[in-house]
């Protein structure tokens, strides 16, 4: 006996593996990962499905980082997406992107305390506190890349 319930919402959407996605206010937002079997390239397509109509919208704006396997997160506001991490097609990276829902344009974000060069990929975000994320999991060595 199953004690979860899942229901399609829609048949429609980004063929993609290895994105990042999330809901922010009444919006899923899917970004980046690979659109073909075997490619190496992330793409740097922003996607949005309003929970309400099920419809999809590209998002794409100048500046969309290209990504895949990093994390999406929304802020506490529901004002921005925050995107964590993750493989550019060469390295991992440990940067965070952010793209501004209201003003639907990509960010800048300084942060400070993370390791130079420890890039992350296989890793989870959990907010703590309005303006604290903790991030836990990373998936191979500073000097582990993968190889074509």
């Amino acid at each position: 006996m199953s004690l979860v319930r899942w229901d399609l919402i829609s048949k429609e959407g980004p063929a993609l593996s290895f994105a990042a996605g999330c809901v922010v206010n009444n919006a899923l937002y899917v970004h980046g990962g690979l659109t073909a079997r075997g490619s190496t390239e992330p793409s740097g397509r922003l996607y949005s499905m309003d929970l309400s109509s099920r419809v999809w919208t590209v998002l794409t704006t100048p500046g969309s980082p290209t990504l895949s396997h990093h994390v999406a997160t929304g802020s506490h506001d529901g004002r921005y997406l925050l995107l964590i991490g993750g493989w550019d097609g060469r390295v991992r990276l440990s940067d965070i992107h952010c793209y501004d829902i209201a003003a639907t344009r990509w960010c800048d974000v300084k942060t400070t305390g993370f390791a130079v060069g420890a890039g992350l990929s296989s890793h989870t975000v959990t907010w703590l506190s309005e303006n604290t994320a903790l991030v836990i999991g990373r998936e191979g060595s500073l000097r582990t890349q993968r190889r074509s």
